[in-house]
């Protein structure tokens, strides 16, 4: 199995080819048989191509990237931008903040939306994104309509603080 760059025109070389998707952002490939080219699918591919799977050695010895370096540079060809992604509430109505660079340790955050009744609750923190619900303080209800949460600025500090000090106005 291989997840390639999206539309391939060299996947008729493989005689092996059982099937191939092509996606938005990746072909995907499984192989039947280990011929000659799927033993040496690296042939195929562009050098700046990351091979998943093969059975012979790709081009890196090792992963090249780390698990969240790739997941950020993933998203960002996804969303197709350079800068922090806001995902708008799931059906939980959480929303999700994916940050541009990986964080040393997950960072505390401070968001000011354009209702100053709406806090954010349940905060969930990771090295390279944050999950959060949005709470409205004066309705005492937690806010699941993307429409009415407007984000007017998004602080994050991973700065290393002592042991259960926070920064001030930061979850």
């Amino acid at each position: 199995m291989s997840i390639l760059p999206p539309k391939m025109s060299n996947l008729h070389k493989i005689d092996g080819l059982l099937m191939s998707m092509d996606f938005f952002v990746a072909t995907y490939a499984i192989i039947g048989e280990l011929d000659n080219n799927a033993i040496n699918f690296g042939r195929h591919v562009s050098e700046e191509t990351f091979l998943l799977y093969t059975p012979q050695d790709g081009h890196f010895e090792s992963q090249a990237l780390s698990k969240n370096d790739a997941f950020l540079q993933y998203k960002k060809k996804v969303y197709q931008t350079d800068v922090a992604i806001i995902l708008a509430p799931n059906t939980e109505g959480v929303l999700r903040v994916i940050f541009i660079v990986e964080m040393r340790m997950p960072p505390f955050v401070k968001i000011e939306f354009e209702n100053s009744d709406y806090v954010i609750k349940n905060v969930r923190r990771s090295e390279v994104d944050i999950w959060f619900d949005v709470f409205d303080s004066r309705k005492k209800a937690f806010v699941k309509n993307a429409d009415e949460i407007i984000v007017n600025s998004i602080q994050l500090d991973a700065r290393i603080y002592d042991e259960g000090e926070i920064p001030q106005g930061f979850i």
